[in-house]
């Protein structure tokens, strides 16, 4: 369940706990998957408390890095919405031949002789 009944903030915040949301749904795992990583780099190296960089912004895309190698992450964040289809960006600021993890599909690749992925 989204909540979105309002028209404009903040109407179109409802509370939680009125709402017998399911626990089982994308949007209340997808925090606890983050956290979870979160945790983990913070924990691994304490640098990655640093504040994050902008790495990519367009119009329809946000993509900013936090951490040093071995924690960082990447969050690239779309106005796209569900519907919006496919597209690809290029992203940079990476060590060559560094192994990349995304977290919420489980598939890895390899940033290329350039220091670059694609997203």
């Amino acid at each position: 369940m989204g909540f979105n009944s309002g028209n404009y903030s903040p109407y179109n915040r409802e509370a939680l706990w009125t709402s017998n949301y399911d626990t089982d749904a994308p949007l209340y795992k997808l925090p606890k998957t983050l956290n979870t990583l979160r945790n983990h780099a913070i924990k691994v190296d304490s640098r990655y408390e640093e504040h994050s960089k902008q790495l990519y912004l367009d119009t329809a895309t946000y993509a900013t890095s936090k951490g040093p190698d071995g924690v960082r992450t990447v969050p690239v964040f779309s106005n796209q919405g569900e519907k919006g289809g496919k597209y690809t960006i290029n992203l940079g600021g990476f060590t060559p031949n560094t192994e990349v993890m995304d977290i919420l599909e489980c598939e890895r690749q390899t940033a290329n002789n350039k220091g670059n992925i694609t997203v």
